[in-house]
């Protein structure tokens, strides 16, 4: 998921029982991250699927259905998702009648999370006025605040719209079917919906969208390449362990830039209407994989191990996280990361007319920051 949270506390050094003492320090670790003071700024969604952590208040979170995935076409006309009805607001303006223009108003939801911000950048370099939502930003947004939306909303005719915290959660479904309505009353022209890939929940609110909006864009994602360096893992990492609980099913990572160059030409350029672009990285990757990749980038000893899932969260319930929090990162690891993920999707060529990022280029690009270096007090 796309975990979005402030950086963690230093290792507590409590013990996960029967684990190798490192290994139990960096599960601590990651813990101590989610523990910690949540970012109330970003509201981005998706596991890269996406999935934030946010502050009070809580989502009810539980029961997470765990059914089979339905099938869904990817390529699906305009006409035939709406029963025949190709316009839902026959008084919308034409300030998108071809490409978006210096008269297009575009807001984002979640501007300031790992592709909300990325899309800000592309729309504005396009010239397109751009308005940033956000629980804590000059556009005020929240979604359990419902007051908030029609403001933000408000002389805009193209929006991108990220849930906060999944769209798997059951809150989900009923918040994007009143804001999807909302949206169509507002005039929104083009709108750009955030999905994860492998989840039914989420699949809910694409179909929701598309029975509302006749001019939809859905960008279903698989997991975030940015989680290693802008989330959860990224502590872990930077003290030289990552232990989670997924193993040798790999999973195909998505550069967020990618997913905001989707998004952004979907929202800016004709030809996008009625497409779910399902967009990964071009190869699969286990997290060991990964990790050792990250690894060989940096010139660093870092090391992956993979932890029983029912170890992974009687640590995060004896840290004292949320047992909503607890019970979505279960569903992460044993529904989503399943194996139904584990291949690769054409979304990115299909929208972009070229191959998507591969995650080394992420890695090599990132590394070269530094942001992965051991901590100080790692060090000693």
């Amino acid at each position: 998921m796309d975990f979005n949270t402030t950086a963690g506390a230093a290792a507590s050094g409590t013990r996960f029982e029967g684990g190798d003492p490192r290994v139990d320090r960096r599960l601590a670790t990651w813990v101590n991250t989610l523990t910690a003071p949540v970012n109330t700024s970003a509201t981005a969604s998706s596991y890269g699927p996406s999935m934030q952590l946010t502050a009070d208040p809580k989502p009810n979170l539980e029961p997470i259905a765990r059914r089979p995935m339905s099938n869904v076409n990817n390529n699906v006309n305009n006409n035939g998702n709406n029963n025949g009805n190709t316009d839902t607001n026959p008084n919308a303006s034409s300030r998108t009648s071809g490409n978006a223009n210096a008269n297009s108003v575009a807001l984002v939801v979640g501007a300031t999370g790992k592709t909300g911000r990325r899309v800000v950048e592309r729309l504005r370099a396009r010239g397109i006025e751009t308005r940033e939502a956000s629980r804590s930003g000059s556009t005020r947004f929240d979604w359990n605040d419902r007051g908030t939306w029609a403001p933000a909303l408000e002389g805009a005719n193209l929006a991108y719209v990220t849930y906060s915290p999944d769209l798997a959660v059951p809150e989900a479904v009923p918040a994007i079917r009143a804001f999807a309505r909302l949206a169509a009353e507002r005039e929104i022209e083009r709108l750009v919906l955030l999905s994860g890939r492998g989840e039914e929940e989420a699949q809910r609110c694409e179909e929701i969208v598309r029975e509302t909006n006749p001019r939809w864009t859905i960008v279903r994602a698989s997991w975030f390449s940015q989680n290693f360096s802008e989330a959860f893992l990224l502590e872990p990492l930077r003290h030289g362990v990552l232990a989670l609980p997924a193993g040798e099913i790999p999973e195909p990572f998505v550069d967020a830039n990618d997913i905001a160059d989707v998004a952004s030409r979907a929202l800016a350029e004709e030809g996008h209407e009625g497409e779910i672009y399902e967009v990964t990285g071009p190869r699969l990757l286990t997290f060991a994989q990964a990790t050792q990749e990250i690894a060989a980038a940096t010139k660093r000893d870092i090391r992956y191990e993979q932890v029983p899932v029912d170890v992974f969260v009687e640590g995060m319930r004896g840290h004292g996280i949320p047992s909503e929090i607890v019970s979505l990162t279960r569903y992460l690891f044993e529904t989503v990361l399943d194996g139904r993920n584990a291949q690769t999707a054409d979304g990115v060529r299909r929208a972009l007319g070229r191959a998507p990022r591969d995650f080394s280029e992420y890695v090599r690009n990132t590394a070269s920051t530094g942001v992965w270096a051991e901590p100080a007090s790692a060090a000693v």
